[in-house]
């Protein structure tokens, strides 16, 4: 297989994504390898979306939680997908966090930068191609944190016509 993805998660490892030998089968199935126990199991995935066997995507992990940015599915993918694994009971979880087009790269590499939390990762995506356009510029993704407020004008009262005349001191 290649153009497979792979990321630490708890002591274990998730593999995923790439292409067969044949360089035309997707790979669909996610796997957790335990290098403790030399063992390899499918990860059964509960999700709304159809998941693609991504090749060769930017991947980050951190905790128990995968994101996976761009990669080559059908098309280049906008997206980033996160995968909330549970090691214990060899499952995940799968949900489209973002979409842009500025993440539509494959052989892309990323990592998490300090500051970094499982709810609000931090990422550098840097490199990769657009399917015929190497991409040089550096992009930093900021997940989970809430918007901030837009600026409101401050109401300013309308002075209101007055019966008394003020007198207006002569120059």
């Amino acid at each position: 297989a290649q153009g497979f993805y792979a990321v630490p998660v708890q002591n274990q490892i998730f593999i995923a994504g790439g292409v067969g030998f044949d360089t035309i089968t997707k790979i669909e199935n996610m796997r957790l390898y335990n290098p403790q126990t030399d063992k390899m199991q499918t990860l059964v995935c509960k999700s709304e979306l159809k998941l693609p066997g991504l090749e060769s995507p930017a991947v980050v992990s951190q905790g128990n939680t995968v994101l996976v940015m761009g990669g080559l599915g059908p098309t280049i993918s906008n997206d980033i997908l996160q995968f909330d694994i549970d090691v214990v009971l060899n499952k995940c979880k799968a949900k489209v966090v973002d979409s842009n087009p500025e993440y539509g790269r494959m052989n892309a590499s990323a990592v998490t930068l300090p500051g970094s939390t499982e709810t609000e990762p931090r990422i550098l995506l840097f490199g990769g191609d657009t399917g015929g356009t190497i991409v040089a510029a550096p992009l930093i993704i900021e997940l989970g944190k809430p918007a901030a407020p837009t600026p409101t004008e401050t109401p300013t009262k309308t002075p209101e016509p007055s019966a008394t005349p003020t007198n207006t001191p002569a120059p």
